[in-house]
Parts: structure tokens; C-alpha cells; sequence
């Protein structure tokens, strides 16, 4: 889908778009599981 003339305007204000349900919603979820796994795993070798 392209961006309409006020999100290409609040870019070029702003320097940055923020753009609802680009990406699904599960991708996300499972994008937030593994970065939560490797902050664990590196605080465990960090504090162990």
C-alpha cells in the first residue's frame, strides 16, 4: 500500500512514520519471544 500525501508529509516533519499492521501481529510475537530468550541467556552468562 503507498503512503498518503500526510503520512509522506509527517515523515519529511518528523523524520519518522510510524505505519499500523504492516507486519502480522504473530511475527511480532515471536520476534519478542526470541529477543526475550537471548537477553536470558546473555544475563545468565553475565551473572552466573
Amino acid at each position: 500500500m503507498p503512503l498518503s500525501e500526510e503520512q509522506i508529509g509527517q515523515f519529511l516533519r518528523e523524520g519518522f512514520l510510524t505505519v499500523q499492521q504492516v507486519v502480522p501481529e504473530r511475527y511480532i510475537t515471536d520476534l519478542q519471544g526470541e529477543i526475550e530468550r537471548a537477553i536470558d541467556e546473555q544475563a545468565k552468562t553475565l551473572y552466573l
